[in-house]
């Protein structure tokens, strides 16, 4: 099981190697379509940011006591999400695409900093006995992982 201290350490290096192939692309290069199908990397680092907002009310729901959303994980249904998601942000300006990005995870990482080690430890049943750790791990580490991928 991943812990928090460990989670903390993969978010800000993952981020740190997914900035640097920004930083080397350029600007230019950014809302160029084909960097993931038809999409550009604008629209990349939209997708990702809606997945961890969308993690983030998860989260505040479950520290208010109130039941998260329901995912439906099936790659038909992420597909019809990511898709939503993509019609919604398309037309996003860049500034605001990198400012939401970069709020993202400065609250991922506040979330994270403010709960116990046993708190991102403990399985929840809503996630089918997973930790929040895990999942913190899945929507962000994991997700801009396989995009790093994609990109390079």
């Amino acid at each position: 099981m991943l812990k928090r201290t460990e989670l903390l350490t993969q978010l800000i290096r993952v981020r740190g190697e997914l900035q640097a192939l920004l930083d080397d692309l350029g600007e230019g290069h950014l809302e160029v379509p084909g960097a993931l199908g038809n999409w550009s990397v604008r629209d990349v680092l939209s997708n990702l940011t809606a997945w961890e907002v969308d993690m983030l009310t998860n989260l505040g729901k479950v520290k208010r006591g109130a039941k998260p959303g329901t995912t439906d994980w099936t790659q038909a249904a992420i597909e019809r999400q990511n898709e939503a998601w993509h019609a919604e942000m398309k037309d996003r300006p860049l500034h605001r695409v990198f400012a939401d990005f970069d709020g993202a995870r400065k609250q991922t990482l506040r979330v994270l900093e403010g709960m116990s080690d046993q708190e991102a430890a403990q399985p929840a049943s809503w996630l089918e006995g997973r930790s929040l750790a895990d999942y913190v791990a899945t929507m962000t580490v994991d997700h801009e992982r396989e995009q790093l991928e994609h990109l390079r």
